[in-house]
């Protein structure tokens, strides 16, 4: 049976894999429109269209290259260790959210209990490394008490 640490580190691996096979669609769609508009020869209108579809392949590439290494960085990361302090890959649950300290993916519900990754440079999982359970910590004018780690 699995943990809640690997059940929401799957979650988050399934999430960022689906992001992953959108991005790669949408890709794709503007790749044909890219071939397609490249095949009129209709003028001004034609070319600044397909320098937009153009400029709309590139960004999504960029992102796409952003979402595997977020994939790869929370590959990385063992969801069956567990530690007294937090650390880059602790779980952290807190009198306001939970939060993986891994990649800067986004949110997740696994068994009811709603989970945010983030990355470990964010300010937050800044303040929460090296605490442990009880530890107070202030972001954004907000106090997060650490209630468990896993």
């Amino acid at each position: 049976m699995l943990s809640l640490k690997q059940k929401i580190h799957a979650a988050f691996v399934a999430l960022q894999t689906e992001k992953i096979l959108q991005l790669k669609a949408t890709i794709g769609d503007l790749s044909y429109s890219v071939s397609n508009e490249t095949k009129s020869t209709a003028g001004d209108k034609h070319e600044t269209a397909l320098a937009h579809l153009q400029t709309a392949v590139a960004q999504a590439n960029i992102q796409l290259q952003e979402l595997q290494h977020q994939l790869t960085l929370l590959q990385t990361f063992d969801p069956c260790i567990v530690t007294t302090d937090v650390r880059p890959g602790s779980l952290v649950r807190t009198n306001k959210n939970n939060l993986y300290i891994t990649a800067a993916i986004g949110k997740a519900t696994v068994d009811e209990i709603t989970v945010n990754a983030i990355s470990s440079k964010s300010p937050a999982a800044i303040q929460l490394i090296g605490k442990t359970k009880g530890n107070e910590v202030i972001v954004n004018a907000m106090n997060f008490v650490i209630q468990e780690i896993l």
